[in-house]
């Protein structure tokens, strides 16, 4: 009796699919977790310490500015597209100018477009959705 029909071939292909599923969670399960709960403890100290960055920043809206603009950095990090930047080449150029867009795309953002960067904000996005999530925890305990 042969194995060597559609049916068996699908389920193996769906239990090899399933192994690698669930190694790439056994993989980064420990660390997104970890961070996702430092950020939230993160999260529920910055109403702790808020008034000693009062003595440094005089004024709160530059406090919440600050970590927005932080916040949404880690937003825009994790969630681009694959090799997308915010500088976008001209539509109708000539070829001079499409160098030398290309060499200043390169120069100074080649850091960000880095694959092997990818982990890092995966990362920081666990770290900033502890963040929030600690931030939300919090304004409940304000309200109380």
């Amino acid at each position: 009796m042969t194995f060597d029909t559609r049916i068996f071939f699908l389920i193996k292909k769906f239990v090899f699919k399933l192994k690698e599923k669930t190694y790439i969670f056994k993989k980064s399960f420990t660390m997104s977790f970890f961070l996702l709960l430092a950020g939230f403890l993160f999260g529920n100290l910055f109403g702790t310490f808020l008034n000693i960055l009062r003595f440094f920043i005089p004024w709160d809206g530059f406090i919440l500015l600050l970590i927005l603009l932080i916040l949404e950095i880690i937003s825009f990090l994790s969630y681009q597209k694959k090799y997308s930047f915010f500088i976008q080449q001209p539509r109708n150029s000539n070829p001079i100018n499409k160098n030398i867009i290309n060499q200043r795309n390169e120069k100074y953002f080649s850091f960000f477009l880095l694959p092997e960067n990818r982990p890092i904000y995966k990362n920081l996005n666990f770290m900033k959705i502890g963040l929030m999530f600690g931030f939300f925890i919090d304004a409940f305990k304000v309200g109380s």
